[in-house]
């Protein structure tokens, strides 16, 4: 948890030095990559969570949490797309 904690502070530091790069007043495409990262580090914590004391869900427990390792990066991977076509389909951001 304690690793968790610390890339939402590193992600927390680096997403505000791109809203001062960028100048942004509200929100831009960048700053739906990072939502989509924090989104990304609360289901690994609340996995890591449900695993170690959670109730017992096979789907988690099953092959050793192989099922949530195989979804990790197409789950990350849609999120990133979706939020491309958004904005891009939106008219740019």
């Amino acid at each position: 948890m304690e690793l968790a904690a610390a890339m939402v502070l590193v992600l927390t530091v680096d997403h505000n030095t791109a809203r001062q790069e960028t100048g942004s007043h509200g929100i831009s495409y960048i700053d739906y990559i990072y939502f989509c990262l924090y989104f990304m580090i609360i289901a690994v914590v609340w996995n890591a969570l449900v695993l170690s004391r959670g109730p017992r869900m096979a789907l988690i427990e099953w092959r050793d949490n192989l099922a949530p390792k195989l979804l990790y990066w197409p789950t990350l991977a849609f999120l990133l797309f979706t939020v491309t076509a958004a904005t891009f389909l939106a008219g740019g951001g």
